[in-house]
């Protein structure tokens, strides 16, 4: 099915808006046999840049794009060059290649990529130029088994095939013969994509599984459900219908995978490795040695804290650790981030995430080769979420000002709820006084708003007798209007 420019122009304006950055009137307006010129993105930049492959210069349809620091290149040329076999699908924007046993999709505008059958992140979302869809050099060579060099004083990208059988580009971790229950998710997951697998203990030796994946603004969904038991080494699924079904267990993943497709939508394939996001018992390894890195208290250790996965690279993970109310279970009461090494196993903690330390745990992420996309939903996840949430309601209301910079404006109430969680209201109070009205009272308000920005005041009306009431100010946040950025007036 193909699908008019303008509904095509707005799904990819969407996808890099939800990737978490700016979102242009005229990404893109193309499909598979109908593509027009349109701009990149505000913050890239067109260079005169040469791509050699095995020695050989390229001969490029449109000149490469810089965006996040990395360097963007017709995809087409790319994979040609490197013997890849490509495929287009313009109802869903998404490209994939194949070569020898790498098979890689991305999707225009999305901060992640799949990589045989895995989740990984891109420092920058792959856009259309002039027609030609641009993609991140670096990740994609590297992902089909080349090696890339940069030449800063020539400004020359040179890219080199290594020879079959050599080391495959993602590092793999070693098996487990141990189930691990609890419930897993794929690595980046948002309210736009996400996946999430669930093992659960029936007795001595039966379990239960249950996957289930949805993927995109049209809701593509995948599902598997089934007991299996531990036979040896081998999982034994009792449902017939997943006899060529695996599943395979390392400390702290499960990956399912099948031949082909046939359980789900297009991209929501319910396979892929799933990263342990939290488990109600101690009978997770991974989990105590996390926590106790961490020193996360033991209240909150179990069935209290989840575990957020992200790759930084082939041997090292990203790992958001967040710890919630045992109240609400929907409010984040603290945040942590360490670094996971897949080849050592061994844990390295980064900090605390607070309104004080985002500044240093940002320098920390640039250090590691973090891209910004990913140091932002990192170190602001809840309010990531909440605004592809909002993307997500306004794209099923039929909102024609979705992806275009010069219209499309964030509500104040809007804004408010990405930063509180709070529905259609631009102030919410929490008493936190005794019976003898002693204490304080958090207030947060929308303060000012103006054509860019919205600001919100978090402040504190502390009672400590009747003769000393004063108000002390906890923090001053601007939205971003446009992207839904959050950013600290006192912090940042």
């Amino acid at each position: 099915m193909k699908i008019k420019a303008s509904a095509w122009k707005l799904a990819i304006a969407l996808a890099i808006a939800a990737a978490g950055g700016s979102a242009p009137q005229a990404i893109a307006e193309a499909a598979s046999d109908n593509q027009t010129a349109s701009s990149p993105q505000p913050g890239t930049s067109i260079e005169v840049i040469s791509v050699l492959v095995n020695g050989n210069l390229l001969l490029l349809e449109q000149q490469p794009v810089i965006m996040n620091g990395s360097t963007l290149v017709p995809l087409r040329s790319i994979f040609e060059a490197l013997g890849a076999q490509v495929a287009w699908d313009g109802n869903t924007s998404t490209v994939t290649a194949s070569k020898d046993q790498n098979v890689i999709s991305l999707t225009i505008g999305s901060g992640t990529a799949i990589l045989n059958g895995q989740q990984l992140s891109l420092d920058a979302s792959p856009i259309i130029v002039n027609g030609s869809t641009m993609v991140p050099v670096r990740f994609i060579a590297e992902s089909l088994g080349a090696k890339v060099d940069w030449e800063a004083d020539t400004r020359t990208v040179r890219i080199s095939a290594i020879p079959d059988g050599s080391q495959p580009p993602i590092a793999e971790q070693a098996s487990t013969d141990s189930i691990i229950t609890g419930m897993f998710s794929y690595p980046w997951s948002n309210p736009l994509n996400s996946g999430t697998a669930e093992v659960s203990k029936l007795d001595d030796n039966r379990y239960h599984l249950h996957v289930s994946v949805v993927h995109g603004f049209s809701r593509n969904m995948g599902e598997l459900e089934s007991d299996f038991t531990l036979d040896g080494k081998d999982i034994v699924f009792s449902n017939p219908e997943y006899s060529q079904v695996t599943a395979t267990f390392t400390e702290n993943s499960i990956t399912i995978d099948y031949p082909g497709d046939g359980f789900g939508g297009f991209n929501a394939e319910p396979k892929g490795t799933f990263y342990l996001q939290n488990s109600g018992s101690n009978e997770a390894p991974f989990l105590t040695k996390l926590f106790t890195s961490l020193q996360i208290p033991d209240s909150y250790r179990y069935g209290f804290t989840d575990v957020f996965t992200y790759h930084l690279s082939g041997m090292k993970d990203v790992l958001l650790v967040q710890s919630l109310s045992s109240l609400n279970r929907s409010k984040v009461i603290s945040g942590n981030l360490a670094i996971y090494d897949t080849a050592k196993q061994s844990i390295e903690p980064l900090g605390e995430i607070t309104s004080t330390s985002k500044h240093d745990l940002s320098k920390k992420l640039e250090a590691l080769s973090a891209g910004e996309e990913l140091i932002y939903e990192l170190l602001n996840k809840e309010y990531a979420d909440r605004f592809t949430e909002l993307q997500i309601q306004r794209f099923d209301n039929g909102d024609l000002t979705l992806g275009d910079p010069d219209q499309f404006r964030l509500t104040e109430a809007e804004a408010f709820y990405i930063v509180t969680g709070a529905e259609e209201t631009t102030s919410i109070s929490d008493n936190l006084r005794n019976q003898d009205n002693i204490g304080s009272i958090i207030r947060t308000v929308v303060e000012h708003s103006d054509a860019q920005s919205v600001t919100i005041h978090i402040y504190e009306l502390v009672r400590n007798d009747q003769n000393d009431e004063h108000t002390a100010t906890i923090d001053r946040l601007e939205v971003n209007r446009k992207n839904g950025r959050v950013i600290s007036i006192l912090f940042d």
